[in-house]
Parts: structure tokens; C-alpha cells; sequence
């Protein structure tokens, strides 16, 4: 996950940029955009990842625990973590 922050006068503006990376040949598998930092942009970036790609067989790693919502999704497809 990346924020931008960028300013327009006085306001500030921010953008979050979730992408999955694919270790084997190190390009993006998936990215998504959008103004909010939430669950939804997480699981949307995963289900693109996974329609782009699926034949694959991947192995999901976060450096959040497996509890938080992202890890439970992850379970609930039977993915290895």
C-alpha cells in the first residue's frame, strides 16, 4: 500500500495505490487506486490479481497478522499464507 499526497493551494489531496507483485518475474499482477485506505481496496486489488491470472497458484504474504480481515479472506479461499 502507497499513499500520494499531493496539495491544490491549501488543500491537501491523497490517493492510495494497492498493487500485487508477482516474486517469479517481478511485475504487477494487479494494482487498484483509490481515495480511501479500507478493506475493500485490499480485496479488490486480490480478486483482480487472481481473475488476471487464473491458472496460478499463489502463495499470499502480508506483514499484517493473519487475523486481520485480509488474512480471514484469505483463509476463506483456501490459500496458503
Amino acid at each position: 500500500m502507497t499513499e500520494f499526497k499531493w496539495y491544490e493551494g491549501t488543500q491537501k489531496h491523497k490517493i492510495h495505490l494497492s498493487a500485487i507483485l508477482d516474486l517469479y518475474d517481478r511485475r504487477i499482477a494487479a494494482f487498484v487506486i483509490r481515495d480511501r485506505n479500507d478493506n475493500p481496496l485490499v480485496f479488490d486489488t486480490f480478486d483482480a490479481a487472481i481473475a488476471a491470472n487464473p491458472d496460478a497458484h499463489p502463495l499470499f504474504h502480508s506483514d499484517r497478522d493473519s487475523n486481520t480481515p485480509i488474512g480471514y479472506s484469505i483463509r476463506n479461499r483456501s490459500m496458503p499464507e
